[in-house]
């Protein structure tokens, strides 16, 4: 049986494909570190996806595809194309198979769903094709991971790294990076503690923050900055500042090891305090080459921030922009407007927000 596993990244319907697919790297990281050949293809990339597609189906295992709900037109076509011409298994996964199952499992294209986080799932899936047990449901159930386990995202797996290592990226932190600019994004914890309304972890129920140790962190940053020649790294966390020891213990390891980047995270504004980011602990994460935050501020409203349960107010968003500032740190600011109950009140002091914090240079 063979060892050929297929991952692919449907087009998405907005044409953005800044990205590398990391959670296809992931994954794919995991099935070759149990000895299985991988490629992956990125549709948006291909002159013709589905003949690329075909030419590459000969003694596949399965196909894997994982897919934003962007992106799920792409991906039927893609799962039709692939049964219309093979016998090849299609495994799904991602964030609408997460959302949505039971909905994707009753699709006649598709042989087994992974909801939620799929390293280990992958692997499960492959080693049950290759001896020809069939699972008892189509379904893989969801579960949480230990990130520290998992094994270093091997970016070469995706022969189109370079293109988004090179690539430019959108944010205002292109400003202010290293030229020219180098980046990847990378993944050092799972899961947020907050419970914002809108947010796709609470709706999937990862709420539960799981993070890779300080050192293991420090180590990989090290490697692939170098492996990469990288000037920047994008963490992709969901909120990479929940444990701000360990935060300060990958800050002070970029310095003492001399790893010359720039960096960027997400952040709560109400974390800007005595104790969590404190004028310290930013002057610590500057000089580690941190140079945006971006900060979920959403509304300049107190009703519609506690409809969304956001858990902070605006004179904690306007403090959090003021530090940022201050340090010469980019606060990279996202608002959303006309969540259910909000007003037209609501939304004027959403514009008053926004308006007051230009005076701050680096408010973004």
């Amino acid at each position: 049986m063979s060892n050929k596993i297929l991952l692919i990244r449907p087009q998405n319907i907005y044409n953005y494909n800044n990205y590398p697919p990391l959670n296809l790297i992931s994954i794919g990281s995991k099935l070759k570190s149990s000895g299985y050949d991988v490629k992956i293809i990125n549709c948006a990339f291909e002159k013709d996806p589905l003949e690329t597609i075909s030419n590459e189906l000969q003694d596949v295992l399965f196909a894997g595809i994982s897919l934003l709900t962007s992106e799920a037109p792409d991906a039927y076509r893609i799962m039709k194309h692939i049964k219309d011409n093979s016998k090849v298994p299609v495994v799904v996964g991602g964030w609408h198979c997460t959302l949505f199952p039971e909905q994707m499992a009753n699709c006649e294209y598709v042989d087994y769903v992974i909801a939620g986080e799929g390293e280990e799932y992958i692997l499960e899936a492959a080693e049950m094709l290759k001896s020809g047990v069939k699972g008892e449901s189509k379904i893989f159930h969801k579960r949480l991971l230990n990130p520290e386990s998992l094994p270093l995202p091997d970016y070469d797996i995706d022969k189109g790294i370079e293109k988004f290592i090179g690539n430019y990226l959108t944010d205002k932190l292109s400003e202010y990076a290293q030229q020219p600019m180098r980046w990847l994004p990378y993944e050092s914890s799972r899961g947020c503690p907050s419970h914002c309304t809108f947010c796709i972890n609470v709706v999937t129920d990862n709420t539960r923050y799981r993070k890779k140790s300080a050192g293991k962190v420090i180590s990989e940053i090290g490697y692939i900055v170098k492996k990469y020649n990288l000037t920047h790294l994008k963490i992709i966390d969901d909120n990479f500042f929940v444990d701000i020891r360990r935060v300060r213990e990958i800050c002070e390891g970029i310095i003492s090891k001399g790893i010359n980047i720039t960096w960027d995270g997400e952040c709560r504004c109400d974390y800007f305090r005595e104790g969590m980011l404190n004028d310290k602990t930013l002057e610590l994460c500057r000089k580690s080459g941190l140079i945006q935050l971006t900060l979920g501020i959403e509304s300049g409203s107190p009703h519609t921030l506690q409809l969304m349960k956001k858990g902070i107010t605006t004179e904690q968003a306007e403090f959090a922009v003021k530090k940022c500032s201050k340090h010469k740190i980019i606060a990279r600011s996202s608002f959303i407007l006309e969540i259910p109950g909000e007003t037209l009140g609501d939304i004027k002091q959403t514009i008053l927000l926004i308006n007051r914090l230009r005076k701050y240079p680096y408010f973004t």
